[in-house]
Parts: C-alpha cells; structure tokens; sequence
C-alpha cells in the first residue's frame, strides 16, 4: 500500500482518542505560551491536525485537512509552523514517512524511539531504554561524533495489522 493510499484510506486505528487529542492541545498552547511564543490561528490549527492523529502527517495533509475544515492557511505558512512546533519540542519530524507527529511524550528531552507501522501508519513513541540511550553516544563518540538527540525511528508492523 503506498503512502497516497493510506492517507486517503486511513484505518480507525489512526484517529487519536479525543481525550488525548485534547490534552495535547492544550498542552502545546500552553508549552508555547511559556517559551514566549504567540499562540496564533494558524500554529493552533496545524496543532489539532496533528493532535487528531496516531499517525505522522505531511505538511500538504495538516494544509489539505485545514481547508477541509474550512479554515485558510497557505502551505508555506504550515511549513513555518511545523519549524517552530519542532523547535518547542511539539513536533517529531520522522524522516522514514517524510511526515510530522505530534510528541505526546512528556519529559522526554528529545531521547526517543517511534515504531512506525508500514501498513496503517500509526506511531508509537517510547522512550529509550538507558542502554540504547548510553551505547549510541558512545559509538558515536568512537567515530568523532558528538551525539546532541538521540530518536530512533523503526519501520515495521503494528500488533493490529499483524493480527487485523
């Protein structure tokens, strides 16, 4: 299934509780009023897009998903909200999708892993353990690299489409 035919067929299994939609609302309007940010109308609907959502999302499918709720916002606009969502730690951008979703892991301080399923879309995001936390650094550090984030990203398959 490619990534336009799950977008467009997206299992239930991707829509977010909305009890934690919720919460992550308000928990990202409150996290950028703190770091000093303006909460404005296009960072607060690219954040319910996001917050809808078990699944990563492309800038086009946040822009496509706010037209469709007949609110206005240009896609470049939605590209310098995911920036600055990214910036105040909101936002994971996961490279293996090429698509964005919305950190609901608190405290985290960046250290995290996403299990990212290649046939519903859905992402589980975990802490990582202490020994992947310490041994990636340090195999970094063998190579002449410092080590800033750690975020694992693995592409597989969840238990409900295993067991769907």
């Amino acid at each position: 299934m490619t990534r336009a035919q799950r977008s467009e067929n997206r299992p239930e299994c991707n829509l977010a509780d909305e009890a934690l939609a919720q919460h992550f609302e308000a928990r990202a309007v409150a996290q950028l009023r703190q770091a000093g940010l303006r909460v404005t109308a296009p960072r607060v609907q690219v954040i319910r897009a996001l917050s809808r959502t078990n699944g990563a999302l492309t800038a086009y499918e946040i822009h496509a998903q706010i037209v469709a709720a007949g609110e206005r916002v240009d896609v470049v606009t939605v590209y310098r909200v995911l920036q600055a969502l990214m910036e105040a730690g909101l936002v994971h951008r996961l490279g293996v999708v090429d698509g964005y979703y919305a950190c609901r892991a608190e405290g985290h301080q960046g250290s995290c892993e996403h299990l990212v399923c290649r046939e519903c879309g859905c992402v589980e995001e975990l802490p990582l353990i202490a020994l992947v936390s310490k041994a990636l650094p340090a195999q970094a550090a063998e190579a002449g690299f410092t080590c800033e984030t750690l975020r694992v990203e693995v592409l597989g398959v969840c238990s409900h489409c295993r067991n769907g």
